[in-house]
């Protein structure tokens, strides 16, 4: 089970130059699965619209089916 806390870490990653680190971030937010939306929403400090859209795109990236991805309309 992913662990909320790590959330504020994933989020100063998203921009990381590497893309094996953006990789284990994706990989790391696609395991909330469909509760990354209401666990982003929790955090003192919530994605600003450009990590948000860093979330979208790493996500949409993935080899996920999009049915399966978690919703990330509403970051």
């Amino acid at each position: 089970m992913p662990d909320p806390s790590q959330l504020p870490h994933l989020l100063k990653l998203l921009d990381d130059d590497s893309p094996a680190v953006r990789a284990s971030v994706a990989e790391a937010l696609r395991a909330f699965g469909p509760s990354l939306t209401q666990q982003l929403g929790k955090l003192n400090v919530p994605p600003d619209e450009a990590q948000a859209q860093m979330i979208r795109e790493l996500l949409s990236a993935s080899s996920v089916p999009r049915g399966e991805s978690p919703s990330t309309e509403r970051l």
